[in-house]
């Protein structure tokens, strides 16, 4: 595992709980909407681990910025705790902590608008050959990661940057992502919801200097997934959260 310089935010997301989960399998976008082929850049992220998981699979969301190169979360591609709290200098005050790293051989990224057949579906996956961080031991202000992929996506769609600056307060972003909506837990269709809300930009209260708090959208995630800014440039990327509060998810 090599560290990277990574310098996107990490948005949380605005739950009622103290103490937030980083989940990655249960994470919803809270009444999404399906996610156009515009959108192609976010991929669907599974871990293949027959000792790990028992022979299952569990996933996350992640957004290509080259071909081969998948911005995500570091809860999706490593062993953490289940919860974080985390205070304004970005230091734990309760669990967050990274305890290794997946194999990256184990981790997939699956490009398309619809959930993939996961045995005749393989010629849209890609499969990780490396896993680069921050190299921290917390998710506090270091829950992002990339994957460097064994071969380009096949017809690839890149996301760009926004390099003109961090999130604002009260501009609005869209989420998209994979996670269970109100129907399925494995829904047939990526998932968005436009016109999110930054309510609020780090160092603050539970966020560190490189995270910002989202309105009601994902809550708990869809884990890795991009928060884009209206230019449609990936501001940061979904960390964690509690419930949603209001409103169902899907």
């Amino acid at each position: 595992m090599k560290r990277a310089a990574l310098v996107l935010a990490i948005a949380a997301l605005s739950c009622s709980d103290r103490v937030e989960r980083t989940g990655a399998v249960s994470s919803a976008i809270i009444n999404g909407t399906d996610s156009p082929s515009e959108q192609d850049a976010v991929v669907l992220i599974m871990h293949y681990d027959a000792v790990q998981l028992g022979g299952g699979t569990a996933g996350c969301t992640g957004i290509l910025l080259t071909p081969r190169l998948v911005l995500t979360a570091r809860h999706c591609v490593s062993i953490t705790d289940g919860s974080a709290a985390c205070d304004s200098a970005g230091k734990p005050t309760f669990g967050a902590e990274v305890k290794s790293d997946h194999v990256a051989s184990k981790l997939y990224a699956f490009s398309g608008t619809t959930r993939p057949d996961f045995i005749s579906g393989l010629d849209r996956a890609a499969r990780a050959q490396e896993i680069l961080t921050t190299g921290a031991k917390t998710l506090c202000d270091n829950d992002i990661a990339l994957l460097l992929l064994e071969r380009p996506m096949r017809d690839a769609k890149i996301a760009p940057v926004r390099l003109e600056g961090g999130p604002r307060k009260d501009e609005t972003v869209t989420v998209v992502g994979w996670g269970v909506t109100e129907k399925s837990p494995n829904p047939d269709v990526r998932q968005q919801r436009s016109g999110v809300k930054v309510e609020e930009v780090g160092p603050a209260d539970r966020l560190g200097p490189a995270e910002f708090k989202l309105g009601e959208s994902g809550c708990s995630g869809d884990s890795g997934g991009p928060a884009f800014a209206e230019s449609g440039a990936v501001l940061g990327v979904l960390s964690r959260g509690g419930n949603g509060s209001g409103a169902k998810p899907g």
